[in-house]
């Protein structure tokens, strides 16, 4: 696979995803306190599917800010250059 089809393909869970999925199950099991502790697990620990997805869009952002900029259409006004 070539790089350009690995960037464009989305995320897939990987092992790192079902141990972190894992971890919290077993959390959650604890009696009175499991399920504030799963969901505070949750949130110091960020589940590696959606960091890799927060990353991919955030590629996918940047790709579309370069482009906004080179293809933007400018416009002449004496001396200077104004972009829309």
């Amino acid at each position: 696979m070539s790089d350009s089809q690995a960037e464009s393909a989305p995320p897939k869970a990987g092992k790192a995803d079902v141990a972190h999925a894992l971890a919290k199950a077993v959390i959650s099991e604890v009696p009175l306190i499991g399920a504030p502790a799963a969901e505070l697990f949750s949130l110091v620990v960020t589940p590696p599917l959606e960091r890799r997805r927060a990353e991919r869009l955030n590629a996918i952002a940047e790709r579309l800010k370069e482009n906004d900029h080179a293809t933007r259409p400018m416009t002449y006004v004496g001396w200077k250059v104004l972009a829309y």
